[in-house]
C-alpha cells in the first residue's frame, strides 16, 4: 500500500479552479465553530508578523482523494471558516459540499459563496428563506456575520493585504491518506482515537523542515541542514525502538507509531491525550521566537540525557525502578539532573528509593498488596547491581510479560474442578512420592476413573502436609512466601506445591527462559543455610529468605527497623 503523505500547503494552493472540490460526509458533525473561534482565527492571522521567511500554520487537515473529490476526514471546521472568510473578501474559493443536509451545500454556494448574506439577524433571514432553516446553515450564517463584524470593528485592516496574507502566508499541514479500502467512518474514528499515525512527531518534523527551508536562502546549506536533521532524527528513533531502552523510561506498555514523539511530549509538558496536537502546538508557538536549530538541539540533549542514564548501570536500575513503581517521573528527574552533578544526582535517586522503602512494614505486608511487588522488584534489582556479572534487570520483559506475585509454596490448590484436572495434578507428584505409602495412594488415584472430589481433596491435603513437613506454617500470603514471575510461568505453576514449582523453574532455566535472579535463588534454596531437603519449603526457608530481603534493602539505608537485617 502506498504510504500516507504529509506536506505544508499555502491556502492559495487550493484556489485553482476546479482542482480542489471538498466533501464533508454525513458521519461528521456539522459546522460548529462559534463567533469567538472565528474571530480568534482572524486575530491570529492579523497579528501574525509577516516577513519573507515566515508563515502562519493551521493545524492538520486530513484528506482522502476519490476521483476528483477530496474528502475532508478531519479539519472541516478550519477549512469551512477559511471558505467563509474568502467569501466575505469576495475572492476565489475552493468548493466545499456538506452531505449532512441538502440545503447546506446550496446555502454555502449560492448565498455565502456569492456574498449574498444581508446584514440582518438569523430570525429575520429565515422568515424570508424558511427552506434554508437548519442547524448547519445557522452556524454558517453566524460565522459569516462574525467575520463581517470583525472587519467592521477593525476598519484599519486593509482587506487586500489581509487577503494576500491569507493566501500566501497562511499554510495548512496537509495529511493525505492513501487508504482507499477503509470506510470513511472508520478512518474518522481511528483518527480521533489516535489509531492513525497522524503523529505530533510527523507534524513537527514537517514544520521543522519547512521552516528550515524557508529561513535559509542558501540551497546548499539548506539541503545539508535538512539531511543532518533527518539523519539525527532517524538515529534517535532507532535507539528508542530498542525495547530495553524504551521500557526503562516508560512506566507502562506505551506504544507510539513513532517513539521520538515521547521526547517531544516530555519537553512540551503533555500529560494527557485530550489535545491530540498539544506538542505540535507547542513547537509551532516556540518557532515564533526560536530557531529550528535551537529547538532541535533541545530534543537531542534530552535524548542524550536519557541515553546517559541508560548506559550507567546504577542509574539505569534506580531510574528504571522509580519510573516503574510510579514514585517519580521523567520531568522531575530531568529537572534534578540539570541542577546537580551526576554523582549527587545518582545519590539522590538512591536516597529516594530508601525513603520510599521506609514507609513499609515488610513483616506485615500481605498478598495481594502491590507494595510487595515493588519490594521484590528492588530486591532483584539490588541483587543484580552488586553481582560482578554485568546483568541488567529487564524492565521491558517485566512490563511486556506482565510479571506478578507467585506463591512459593501453595496451601491448597484452587480451581481444580474436573477429574481431568485432578488426575493431571496428582500425576505430577507420583514420581516425587515414589516408594512411599502416599505415593502408592496417589498412583492408584491417578488411575481411578471414579475418583470423587472429596477423595481428591483428602489426598491433596495429605500431599500438602507431607511436603510441608508438618511444620507450623506462617501466613501463606506473607512476603516470605512470595516471588516475582512472568505471567506465562506464573500460570503454568499455578495450583502446585514447592517441589513441582522448583522442577518447572529449573526446566525453564535450562531451556534459556528468563527467570528473575531472586526467584531462581529461592527455588534453588540459595538463601537457606545448609538446606537438608531441596523438595520442602518450611518455616526456616521462609525466615532465611525474608532475612536476605531485609539485608539487601539496607543498601538504600532505610531507617525503619522492620526492613533492617536481623
Amino acid at each position: 500500500m502506498e504510504e500516507n503523505s504529509i506536506s505544508l500547503k499555502p491556502i492559495g494552493d487550493f484556489l485553482t479552479k476546479n482542482e480542489f472540490n471538498f466533501l464533508v460526509k454525513s458521519y461528521q458533525r456539522g459546522y460548529k465553530w462559534t463567533c469567538k473561534e472565528v474571530k480568534d482565527l482572524l486575530n491570529d492571522i492579523q497579528d501574525f508578523q509577516d516577513n519573507s521567511n515566515s508563515f502562519y500554520c493551521l493545524q492538520p487537515v486530513v484528506v482522502r482523494k476519490s476521483q476528483d473529490i477530496w474528502e475532508l476526514i478531519d479539519g472541516q471546521q478550519r477549512f469551512t471558516t477559511i471558505y467563509l472568510i474568502l467569501s466575505f473578501l469576495e475572492d476565489t474559493k475552493f468548493n466545499i459540499d456538506y452531505q449532512t443536509r441538502n440545503t447546506s451545500s446550496e446555502f454555502l454556494k449560492n448565498y455565502i459563496g456569492l456574498n449574498k448574506i444581508p446584514d440582518i439577524s438569523w430570525e429575520s433571514f429565515i422568515k424570508q428563506n424558511n427552506e434554508l432553516n437548519n442547524i448547519d446553515n445557522y452556524h454558517f450564517f453566524q460565522g459569516y456575520n462574525a467575520i463581517r463584524q470583525w472587519f467592521g470593528d477593525n476598519s484599519f485592516v486593509d482587506k487586500t493585504e489581509f487577503k494576500l496574507k491569507l493566501k500566501e502566508k497562511v499554510k495548512v499541514i496537509w495529511y493525505e491518506l492513501k487508504d482507499t479500502v477503509s470506510k470513511s467512518e472508520d478512518l474518522f474514528s481511528r483518527i480521533n482515537s489516535g489509531k492513525i499515525p497522524l503523529t505530533n512527531a510527523e507534524l513537527i518534523k514537517a514544520l521543522f523542515l519547512v521552516k528550515e527551508r524557508e529561513s535559509n536562502n542558501n540551497n546548499s546549506a539548506k539541503h545539508s541542514h535538512q539531511m543532518e536533521l533527518a539523519q539525527e532524527w532517524d538515529r534517535i528513533e532507532y535507539e528508542l525502538q530498542k525495547n530495553d531502552f524504551w521500557y526503562f523510561i516508560n512506566k507502562n506498555i506505551n506504544e507510539k507509531p513513532t517513539r521520538i514523539e515521547f521526547i517531544f511530549d516530555q519537553i512540551a509538558g503533555r500529560h494527557s491525550d485530550k489535545n491530540a496536537f498539544f506538542s505540535f502546538d507547542y513547537y509551532y508557538k516556540e518557532l515564533k521566537s526560536k530557531s529550528v536549530e535551537e529547538l532541535w538541539n533541545e530534543v537531542k540533549n534530552y535524548f542524550l540525557t536519557l541515553q546517559e542514564w541508560y548506559e550507567d548501570n546504577e542509574l539505569y536500575h534506580y531510574i528504571g525502578f522509580l519510573i516503574t513503581a510510579g514514585i517519580t517521573n521523567l520531568h522531575e528527574l530531568k529537572s534534578e539532573f540539570n541542577q546537580y552533578p551526576k554523582n549527587k544526582f545518582k545519590k539522590a535517586q538512591k536516597d529516594r528509593i530508601g525513603k520510599y522503602l521506609r514507609g513499609f512494614d515488610i513483616d506485615n505486608l500481605k498478598y495481594p498488596n502491590k507494595k510487595i511487588e515493588s519490594i521484590l522488584l528492588v530486591f532483584n534489582i539490588q541483587t543484580l547491581i552488586k553481582t560482578e556479572i554485568s546483568n541488567r534487570f529487564p524492565f521491558d520483559r517485566f512490563k511486556i510479560e506482565k510479571w506478578s506475585l507467585e506463591h512459593i509454596h501453595a496451601q491448597q490448590s484452587k480451581g481444580l474442578n474436573t477429574k481431568e484436572q485432578w488426575h493431571a495434578w496428582l500425576e505430577q507428584y507420583t514420581e516425587l512420592l515414589n516408594g512411599t505409602d502416599l505415593g502408592l495412594q496417589t498412583l492408584t488415584a491417578v488411575k481411578d476413573s471414579a475418583l470423587t472430589q472429596e477423595q481428591f481433596k483428602e489426598l491433596q491435603y495429605k500431599i500438602f502436609v507431607h511436603f510441608n513437613k508438618n511444620e507450623s506454617q506462617e501466613d501463606i500470603d506473607n512476603i516470605s512466601n512470595l516471588a516475582l514471575l512472568d505471567s506465562g510461568t506464573n500460570s503454568s505453576l499455578n495450583n502446585h506445591l514447592f517441589p513441582i514449582k522448583r522442577n518447572l523453574i529449573i526446566d525453564r532455566d535450562k531451556k534459556g527462559k528468563f527467570i528473575p535472579i531472586c526467584t531462581k535463588n529461592v527455588f534453588l534454596k540459595y538463601y537457606t543455610k545448609n538446606p537438608s531437603d531441596l523438595y520442602f519449603w518450611g518455616d526456616g526457608d521462609r525466615k532465611s529468605y525474608l532475612k536476605e530481603i531485609k539485608r539487601t534493602l539496607t543498601a538504600f539505608n532505610p531507617i525503619n527497623e522492620s526492613i533492617k537485617s536481623e
